[in-house]
C-alpha cells in the first residue's frame, strides 16, 4: 500500500514541529547540561528520538534504552554507531532540517526520519531527530482509506434512499394530475 503524499507530508510536518520544540528546549541549556537533559528527554518522549552532536556522536536515543532481561526497567544502553554519515543528520546540520526515508541501521525497519539542528541559527550544538516506522504510516493510510470507503458507501446508500424518496414524493402529485386529466 502506498502512502498518500498528503499524509506523508502531514506526518513529516508534524514530526518537524515536534523536533523543533524539543530542539528549542535543548538550545536553552548550557553544554554541560546537555547530556543529562538528553537522558531525561529520551526517557520521556513516547516516540523515537535521537540527539546527535555535530561530530555525529549519539548523545541519546530512545531505541538505546531497552528492557532488562532480568525484569528490571532497563538494561545498560545500547552502544550506537556514529550518526554523522546519516543523510538527515548531514542535511539538518547544513540547512537546519533533514528528512530521510530509509531502513533504520538500528532497528532494520523502513523508517521516516525528520531531523532539525539546534540552535536554529549560528553554530550547531546538535541535532534532534524523530523517527517513525513507515509501517505506522501504512497502517494510518489503510485506516484512512477504509474510513473513506465506509463513508462513501454510507453516503451512496443515503443518496439512493433520498433519490427513491424524492421520486415517490415527486411522482405522487404527477400521478394525481395524470388521473385528474384522465378523468376530465
Amino acid at each position: 500500500t502506498n502512502v498518500p503524499e498528503e499524509l506523508q507530508s502531514f506526518v513529516e510536518q508534524d514530526l518537524e514541529r515536534q523536533a523543533r520544540t524539543l530542539a528549542q528546549g535543548l538550545t536553552q541549556l548550557a553544554p554541560a547540561q546537555l547530556t543529562e537533559a538528553t537522558e531525561r528527554l529520551v526517557r520521556s518522549v513516547p516516540q523515537r528520538v535521537t540527539v546527535v552532536l555535530p561530530n555525529g556522536r549519539v548523545l541519546g536515543d530512545t531505541v538505546a534504552l531497552r528492557p532488562s532481561a532480568q525484569g528490571g526497567s532497563e538494561a545498560p544502553p545500547l552502544a550506537l554507531d556514529n550518526h554523522g554519515n546519516r543523510p538527515e543528520i548531514q542535511e539538518a546540520l547544513l540547512t537546519g532540517r533533514g528528512v530521510a526515508h530509509r531502513d533504520s541501521a538500528t532497528t532494520g525497519q523502513p523508517t521516516l526520519y525528520v531531523a532539525v539542528r539546534f540552535p536554529a541559527k549560528g553554530t550547531p550544538a546538535g541535532v534532534v531527530r524523530l523517527a517513525m516506522p513507515t509501517r505506522m504510516l501504512h497502517h494510518a493510510s489503510a485506516d484512512f482509506l477504509e474510513f473513506f470507503k465506509a463513508a462513501g458507501a454510507l453516503a451512496l446508500s443515503g443518496a439512493v434512499l433520498l433519490s427513491l424518496l424524492a421520486a415517490v414524493v415527486v411522482s405522487r402529485p404527477l400521478r394525481r394530475m395524470a388521473e385528474a386529466a384522465g378523468a376530465f
